[in-house]
């Protein structure tokens, strides 16, 4: 499948049967991508936060650094460990991130830091005009199952969504009122200070407030104005500070307050953006028209995406609060909540699209996620049938049904809907003339509903969708496992449905296991085993078949990192996917879990070409793979690297830090073989700084002819003098291989690669991409 664009992701290319119908989509989009460009061409970077200093022994003697860590090209970059590496484009950039995570940290960085380093570079990417590009890729990998988890996918989502929301098109910035300049830097009300106080005030006091005083006299009277361009000075250079000035602390910050305040007020072609979680977001911007354009389009189109993304409710309620969070705190509107009329039309549309049996089970099935139940939703989006309905629209033909799951759900949470309907004689008792077309439209509109409703709409009696909402209601309050089991069977319920006091029996994990989710089903392959499931040889049967039924494992867009995680975790007792649920693991489980493994990456024809696979094992290595990993980086390198052994011939692997040494792998191996006892003789080496260019420099000392070399790396590179890319070509030239080839894995959501950008012969993929092994084929055969 070739490169889709936005417009075929969102009209359902990928799934036939959720296209979004819509006339104007087309011309949204078309809209947002030429203004987009406009954006980028106008775009003036602003400051940002300054990586994090490097310790470096003998920062002024180039002599005394390694090669790794000296700049040889204009656009090589430092990365976390003081090498010098190439940043990566931008589609790669968010690639990572919604692949591997924005919690994921290296050795050298700290986990907040590259979160904050990943939300703010998103942040830049909207600014320069490319949002097109961010919604394209998180609908692509969010439809195909490439990303473990949807949390980085929904964020980057929610960004696009309300970052920097503005309330109307034509706001103007808000100035600083009297009332401000009554208030200190904490928000606190002002003291004036009168005669008989001051009598009562020290000598250094008086000194301090008379000081204080003249700071903000000689600020009244100054003169602001505008800063030349010729200048070349930034704001702080311009005006000065009061930084210089030989003044106690109290003081300083006080003056430098109504400096700062005195400044807003006057130069009103800047203001504050409010307090946010970001780095840079006390700068003072004013977005122009055509931004403003801009950013209106893209918050639209990305509320069309969610129909795409959001599937479950617990996508829509996580993608709601990261919007609340990030209204708040980077709105135009102090305390924005995100809920603007768009977004309640949305929260309807999401509801309304489903059929009653569908709705139902999502509703019941997931009551509550990330602070938000479904009445708080129906009461936010006041949800209500609208009349921009199609006639052919569902809600029309069983609109019985639909009415009865929202009050039955209003009931459920004791908070009844008032939905009365306005009589036409109690608009003559209305007052104002205004109040009165009010109303008639409001009784039009309901008239106009009534009239489109089916009059053969299924009766509630003989609806499955409220037999089915009652009868987990009852599921919820029954106590007895007999019960409970003829309920499962009869509706087929989920493990979501059934009270946590019934899911320690048996007999209630035997009826589950028939229609389970599969991802439900591997994550509680150790609760089933500790009850005694997989004692009996049918339910045996029946999971391993799951395991390697490769069509359900598509379907359910199941992960290469889930299925790795399950398997450590079950397998090994390692991370918190078992929690305190203690069991022996089955035999015939684990290797199910093996070859699932396998078949959730796509099958493709082997290359047949010579392969040196290199994987580092250097300290940085050490940390989680990915957002839901309690694996390390390592150990899903080692199932990579067991991967390549088994689809290709002619493989040879090594491992490297600061030294290189070759290992052996046996294609023959299971995956639960090489990540228990190869992994723990891997971690024994203790391997310590990483030059990721040994790979290169050792085939070329040993004249190993490879035609491809693979890096698994986090890519903090910086012990050896030679670059990897400059080893790459020195090899080529040396062995006359003139197209070898360089892959880099990526491990870790970093914005670095070693990979030169500007080498058709060298690729950088993210680690745990589904679809690597067929990335890699078509790379090395140069069909990409």
């Amino acid at each position: 499948m070739g490169k889709l664009s936005l417009k075929e992701l969102l009209k359902g290319v990928i799934n036939e049967n959720d296209q979004i119908k819509s006339d104007d989509l087309d011309k949204l989009i078309d809209r947002l991508e030429i203004l987009g460009k406009k954006v980028e061409s106008e775009y003036v970077p602003r400051s940002t936060t300054s990586r994090p200093k490097v310790k470096q022994g003998c920062k002024m003697i180039g002599e005394c650094l390694p090669g790794q860590m000296i700049k040889t090209r204009s656009d090589q970059v430092q990365n976390y460990a003081g090498g010098f590496v190439f940043r990566t484009n931008d589609e790669n950039i968010v690639r990572r991130f919604l692949i591997l995570g924005s919690t994921t940290g290296t050795y050298y960085a700290s986990g907040r830091t590259l979160t904050l380093e990943r939300a703010e570079h998103l942040c830049d990417l909207i600014e320069q005009g490319k949002g097109a590009l961010i919604l394209r890729e998180l609908v692509y990998i969010s439809l195909m199952g490439s990303a473990p988890k949807q949390e980085s996918t929904l964020f980057a989502l929610a960004l696009c969504a309300r970052y920097r929301v503005c309330n109307t098109k034509n706001w103007t910035p808000p100035e600083v009122t009297e009332c401000d300049e009554m208030r200190d830097e904490a928000g606190h009300e002002k003291k004036s200070v009168d005669g008989d106080e001051r009598e009562n005030m020290d000598v250094g006091d008086k000194q301090q407030m008379d000081t204080s005083q003249n700071i903000e006299a000689g600020m009244m009277d100054m003169d602001v104005v505008d800063i030349p361009e010729e200048a070349g000075m930034d704001e702080e250079d311009f005006y000065g500070t009061i930084d210089d000035l030989e003044l106690d602390e109290e003081v300083l910050m006080e003056a430098n307050a109504k400096i700062v305040r005195r400044c807003k007020k006057k130069r009103k072609k800047k203001f504050d953006i409010g307090k946010t979680e970001f780095t840079r977001m006390k700068e003072k911007w004013l977005p122009s028209e055509v931004y403003l354009e801009y950013q209106r389009l893209l918050q639209k189109v990305a509320l069309y995406a969610v129909h795409k993304v959001c599937r479950i409710p617990t996508h829509l309620f996580t993608f709601l609060n990261y919007c609340k969070v990030i209204a708040m705190r980077t709105g135009s509107k102090k305390h924005s909540t995100g809920f603007s009329r768009a977004f309640r039309a949305m929260i309807t549309k999401w509801y309304y699209d489903y059929d009653p049996e569908r709705l139902v089970m999502h509703i019941t099935k997931y009551g509550s996620r990330s602070g938000y139940c479904h009445m708080d939703l129906f009461r936010l989006s006041h949800i209500h049938p609208k009349i921009s309905f199609p006639n052919e629209h569902n809600y029309f033909k069983r609109h019985l049904e639909f009415d009865c799951i929202f009050k039955t759900i209003a009931d459920e949470y004791r908070r009844k809907r008032r939905c009365k309907k306005p009589k036409l004689e109690n608009v003559e008792n209305e007052k104002s003339e205004e109040s009165k077309q009010k109303e008639m439209k409001k009784f039009e509109k309901l008239n106009f509903l009534e009239s489109r409703k089916s009059p053969t709409a299924p009766k509630i009696e003989s609806s499955n969708a409220i037999k089915y909402l009652k009868s987990s209601l009852i599921l919820k309050t029954t106590k007895e496992p007999n019960e409970a089991v003829e309920l499962i069977k009869t509706f087929g319920f989920m493990h979501e449905h059934v009270p946590s006091h019934l899911l320690n029996f048996k007999e209630v994990w035997v009826a589950l296991l028939k229609d389970m989710p599969m991802t439900a089903f591997i994550r509680n392959l150790g609760k089933m085993t500790a009850v005694g499931v997989f004692d009996e040889k049918d339910s045996c049967a029946m999971a391993v078949s799951y395991l390697t039924d490769q069509q359900k494992l598509r379907d359910a867009r199941i992960h290469p990192l889930s299925v790795l995680v399950a398997l450590s975790a079950y397998a090994f007792r390692s991370g918190d996917c078992l929690g305190k649920v203690e069991c022996i693991p089955n035999a015939e489980i684990c290797s199910g879990l093996s070859e699932c493994f396998e078949l959730t990456f796509v099958n493709v024809s082997p290359t047949k070409k010579r392969y040196c696979v290199a994987l580092d094992v250097s300290g940085s290595m050490t940390q989680p793979a990915g957002p839901a990993s309690t694996m390390s980086c390592m150990q899903a390198a080692v199932a990579l690297c067991y991967l390549l052994l088994r689809f290709e011939p002619k493989v040879k692997t090594m491992v490297f830090a600061a030294e290189f040494k070759e290992v052996h792998f046996d294609s023959k191996w299971t995956l639960h073989e090489v990540l228990g006892n190869e992994y723990e003789n891997l971690v024994s080496i203790g391997f310590g700084s990483t030059d990721c260019a040994l790979p290169m420099i050792w085939a070329l000392e040993q004249k190993e002819e490879f035609d491809v070399f693979i890096v698994i790396t986090d890519n903090e590179t910086w012990a050896g003098s030679v670059k990897p890319c400059d080893a790459l070509c020195n090899y080529r030239k040396e062995m006359n291989i003139p197209d070898a080839k360089l892959i880099v894995l990526a491990m870790t959501a970093t914005n670095f690669t070693i990979a030169d950008p500007n080498d058709c012969n060298m690729l950088d993929i993210v680690g745990f991409d589904p679809s690597i092994h067929e990335m890699i084929s078509k790379f090395v055969l140069g069909e990409i």
